[in-house]
């Protein structure tokens, strides 16, 4: 990924996602979600370890969707986790765009492998 704009990079690498306190009885040990990354966690099938590699990797979508002129959709798996951003409320549209200086839209699905390419090619730019 080349990173052409490092002020949006760190914008959004520094944004605090917002999370939901729910108590999450099945963390070893059961704990308190304090984090994006814990919400996902709890509510999939998700390790500590790989649920915050998903946000890290939704953030770098985040990224390249900001900086695309086309339409872009993520990975499955990436986009299971803007759609829980997108269910905490209206942080994504008031608050994270706003912090952002850029209106991201969550689009219909588009075919697999035309989404597939969209995302490689802003990834491998």
């Amino acid at each position: 990924m080349a990173m052409t704009d490092p002020d949006l990079w760190l914008r959004i690498y520094n944004y605090d996602l917002p999370h939901r306190d729910e108590w999450d009885a099945d963390a070893e040990p059961g704990r308190w979600c304090q984090t994006l990354a814990d919400n996902l966690r709890k509510g999939g099938d998700w390790t500590d370890e790989s649920a915050t590699r998903l946000v890290k990797e939704y953030r770098r979508f985040l990224y390249l969707k900001a900086l695309s002129k086309g339409r872009m959709t993520p990975p499955k798996v990436i986009d299971e986790v803007w759609h829980l951003h997108l269910d905490m409320g209206d942080d994504f549209e008031n608050r994270f765009c706003t912090a952002i200086g850029s209106k991201l839209t969550h689009e219909p699905k588009m075919e697999r492998d035309a989404a597939m390419a969209s995302y490689e090619r802003g990834y491998y730019a």
